[in-house]
């Protein structure tokens, strides 16, 4: 007899002879399901069947928009060979949809450049833009990725000229699917959290990586003993050095520098120290991924070193902060607090990993912290074409002498690998 019965799928139960049940499962054909005749399933990602065609547009290009979802070889599905800029086409779903990454593909000989998609609401209102557009790399396949979005409509802008041909996307549902790390890179992101000076000079030749000494057009502001960020997009070099010497015009760092730069490499003067006072204007301190680079920050350590014994009612070693320092991570342009610290409790409350270390004669005592983010299943993603960053903000006088108690340096740095080129 059948007990349940969809448009396309019949249930049969069976009673044989010896009075056990047996269950098939029988298709609108006829046909008993098996690998010859597989169950239909939904899937972990967007299919031709999730498409709104109905909505969806093609746009400026030709082709047919659900071969993008159905195509699994290197023909072409849309494309738009013409000068206009931009070119467009519009992806409507049936309901909506959450993710946290958008992969393209071009077919043989195709390429795409200069992304801009727009994720939309049911009323049309844009919840997330990702600005891709002044990239003008030619790429034949890529993951974007951004903070997790619900949307039901993904409008698709390229800002060039040139001609944009594509074979096929990829959208994973829910955010499941990482898809990003086949295209993960090893690199180590280990950076001090800084603030910039104002101060800025650029090398008179090119530099090698190795160089140790660098002749550049001004040292004016820059002394022994400073710290110096370099920096020229897409490249920044591996956290920051210290000047051990200048002698005229030529500054030598505290180690050899790891990349190749040309004359238009930034030498930024910086700071990495928070021991400041931010009781009258906050001070910020951030990281930043550059241009083109995408970081997954995984956690942040914290050192101080304190002239007196720090305990869990102290802030370092001063007396607990009126204001407290902020910790906040900035995403696209939303701002969302993660912590806020007026004593060494409150940070132990975030990391735990907290201690409390012993001066040794003529020492200094000191606090170290650990906060892995990855302890709960999450990262802080950084995208550097979307100007994202990490800061700590100073909101109270953290340098001043309190009754021989003294914070004499607190310095962050925040760690983890740098996840695919934009």
């Amino acid at each position: 007899m059948v007990i349940k019965s969809t448009p396309d799928r019949n249930f049969n139960i069976y009673e044989d002879s010896a009075k056990a049940i047996r269950t098939t499962l029988v298709n609108s054909s006829g046909n008993t399901n098996s690998s010859n005749y597989p169950i239909c399933v939904d899937g972990d990602s967007v299919y031709e069947k999730d498409l709104d065609l109905t909505m969806s547009d093609s746009g400026t290009f030709t082709g047919n928009i659900e071969e993008l979802f159905n195509n699994y070889s290197s023909t072409v599905s849309l494309a738009d060979v013409t000068t206009t800029n931009p070119k467009s086409f519009t992806l409507r779903f049936k309901r909506p949809l959450s993710t946290d990454q958008v992969g393209m593909a071009s077919p043989t000989g195709g390429t795409f450049s200069n992304v801009r998609m727009s994720y939309k609401d049911l009323s049309g209102t844009i919840r997330f833009l990702l600005d891709n557009s002044s990239d003008d790399k030619d790429r034949t396949s890529f993951v974007f990725q951004f903070p997790p979005i619900t949307f039901i409509e993904l409008f698709i802008e390229f800002l060039t000229p040139d001609a944009i041909s594509l074979a096929g996307m990829f959208i994973p549902k829910n955010g499941t699917v990482d898809i990003v790390r086949l295209e993960y890179n090893p690199l180590f992101v280990n950076r001090h959290f800084v603030r910039e000076l104002g101060v800025v000079t650029n090398p008179t030749n090119p530099v090698t990586a190795g160089d140790q000494t660098i002749t550049v057009a001004s040292t004016v502001g820059f002394s022994t003993g400073d710290s110096v960020f370099i920096r020229e997009n897409p490249v920044q070099d591996c956290d920051i050095f210290q000047i051990t010497n200048i002698a005229g015009s030529v500054i030598t760092l505290s180690r050899p520098i790891c990349n190749n730069y040309s004359t238009t490499t930034d030498f930024i003067l910086v700071s990495e120290n928070m021991a400041v006072d931010g009781s009258v204007t906050p001070i910020s301190f951030r990281i930043q991924p550059p241009a083109e680079r995408i970081w997954n920050i995984e956690r942040i350590i914290i050192g101080m070193k304190t002239e007196g014994e720090p305990d869990d009612s102290t802030f370092g070693d001063i007396a607990s902060l009126t204001n407290g320092v902020i910790v906040r991570e900035v995403i696209n342009g939303s701002i969302r607090t993660l912590a806020q610290w007026r004593d060494n409790s409150d940070i132990a409350q975030d990391m735990f990993d907290v201690t409390f270390t012993s001066a040794s004669r003529l020492g200094q005592y000191g606090v170290r912290g650990r906060w892995t983010f990855t302890k709960f299943s999450h990262e802080v993603i950084l995208n550097g074409n979307n100007g994202d960053y990490i800061e700590v903000i100073i909101q109270d006088d953290l340098e001043s002498n309190q009754t021989q108690n003294q914070i004499n340096e607190f310095e962050i740095k925040g760690q983890g690998h740098v996840n695919g080129n934009l």
